[in-house]
């Protein structure tokens, strides 16, 4: 109960920070993605699908990842944390660890840019590894402008 209003309290804290300076932001891009399997992002599973993915940075600080469905509903906003693995692509792709049928995104790369998807709880990652124990296969899905 106490966890759950705390996650409730932070959204709506980055609710109001991301209204606050949503004038000022700079998008990095907006994506189209079709993803052919259901995956999971942060705590959530989502079906496959036609997705789009935004990136904003408010200030030089943080990043701001959300994915909406191909209605324009959102379904996630999370702040994301740079990765060092930009794409050697010339397109921009999200990279999914897939363990069996369960598939996990990892990161969205680009160009000039990589950024690590919000982090998946732990309890999935225990049944993860407790009933897949294999190394995960890496699954990119190419992005559309």
């Amino acid at each position: 109960m106490k966890k759950s209003a705390l996650i409730n309290c932070s959204l709506l804290l980055l609710a109001v920070a991301l209204a606050a300076v949503s004038v000022s932001a700079q998008t990095l891009g907006s994506y189209r993605a079709q993803i052919p399997f259901d995956f999971t992002v942060g705590n959530v599973d989502y079906l496959a699908g036609d997705y789009v993915i935004r990136l904003e940075s408010p200030n030089y600080l943080a990043t701001i990842f959300s994915l909406a469905d191909d209605d324009g509903k959102e379904l996630l906003v999370s702040a994301v944390m740079p990765n060092k693995s930009h794409s050697k692509d010339k397109a921009a792709k999200l990279v999914f660890d897939k363990y069996g049928e369960f598939y996990v995104m990892n990161r969205i790369a680009a160009p000039r840019f990589a950024f690590a998807a919000p982090k998946t709880d732990t309890k999935s990652w225990m049944y993860v590894t407790k009933n897949l124990l294999r190394k995960p296969e890496t699954v990119s899905i190419v992005l559309a402008r």
